[in-house]
């Protein structure tokens, strides 16, 4: 649908089929969200616009494609003579399960302190004296309606893409290894405890265009609207029972043998598909073997005075 040739030489008739076909009120949505002064008068101008519309007989099913994985990581590398830097991407696909329970809620909260804390990690990497990458990151985005990814980006200097890739795998290995501290994930924890709090006290100036995302999302992926009230409520109650060990276990997802894909963007070429396989078994040898040493993060008191004066 998307080729050039397609939007040019399509003819009307076909067009028209695809709408017949596809466009029923079955897949369709209203939401309207705003500061209405009298709701019930939107609900029915909807009716007034929309309820006259007469459903199909028989829709065809939304048929759902399957995305197959592989075992064996994928490598692309791309030349760009415009773009600014070079950049390296680490892809994980794996399936987007739906949010159904309590405990589907509770293991998105592990998986989003996971990548705060790993992203704890990078930000420090960052700021060393020479280091692999300028800026890393690692998030997780629905792809497609039965995928998701997990995926670590990072920008680096012009011939940095193998040292930058490099330091991004033995970080994941290094989790997998060791494991987050519990001083790591308690700090994660209060930065989520404090993000929900703001939500909470900020509910009454909430955007309608967050507010109509929500319902967006429930609609297409069948996500739960709980409101700000219920999830402050649940993610208070949960977050202190999530441990280092159940966070530092996501890391586990994030192997090269799980539907991998790397792919790095330079101005100019200078690494290949065959350098980036090397650096990827350089890493698992490094992690079969134990060689990857514990994070080393720098000691900081719980308190500034541990000799307490004496009072009086």
């Amino acid at each position: 649908i998307g080729l050039e040739k397609v939007i040019r030489t399509v003819s009307p008739e076909t067009v028209r089929h695809f709408y017949k076909k596809w466009y029923h009120l079955c897949n369709m949505a209203v939401i309207a969200v705003g500061d209405f002064s009298d709701t019930q008068s939107v609900v029915e101008l909807i009716k007034t616009h929309f309820g006259q519309k007469i459903p199909a007989p028989d829709p065809p099913p939304v048929p759902t494609f399957q995305v197959p994985s592989h075992d064996e990581p994928r490598f692309s590398c791309f030349v760009e003579s415009e773009a600014a830097g070079s950049a390296v991407m680490i892809s994980y696909k794996m399936p987007a399960n739906e949010l159904k329970t309590v405990k589907d809620y509770r293991d998105l909260l592990a998986e989003s302190m996971f990548l705060y804390a790993l992203n704890q990690r990078f930000f420090k990497i960052s700021r060393r004296k020479d280091p692999p990458y300028f800026s890393c990151s690692a998030s997780a985005d629905v792809l497609v309606r039965p995928v998701k990814a997990n995926i670590i980006t990072s920008s680096c200097r012009g011939k940095g893409t193998l040292e930058a890739l490099e330091s991004m795998l033995i970080e994941v290995a290094r989790v997998r290894l060791h494991g987050f501290s519990d001083r790591e994930i308690s700090i994660v924890r209060a930065l989520l405890m404090s993000e929900i709090e703001s939500a909470y006290l900020e509910r009454d100036q909430i955007q309608s265009t967050s507010l109509r995302d929500e319902y967006l999302q429930h609609f297409l992926h069948n996500e739960p609207v709980v409101g700000i009230e219920y999830e402050a409520q649940l993610q208070k109650t949960l977050l202190p029972h999530i441990s280092a060990l159940e966070v530092s276990k996501c890391s586990e997802k994030l192997r090269t043998s799980c539907s991998c894909v790397i792919k790095t963007i330079e101005p100019r070429a200078i690494a290949v598909s065959d350098d980036l396989k090397n650096v990827v078994k350089k890493v698992n040898l490094l992690e079969e073997e134990g060689g990857i040493s514990p994070w080393d993060d720098d000691h900081i008191p719980e308190e500034i005075v541990t000799t307490k004066p004496n009072m009086g």
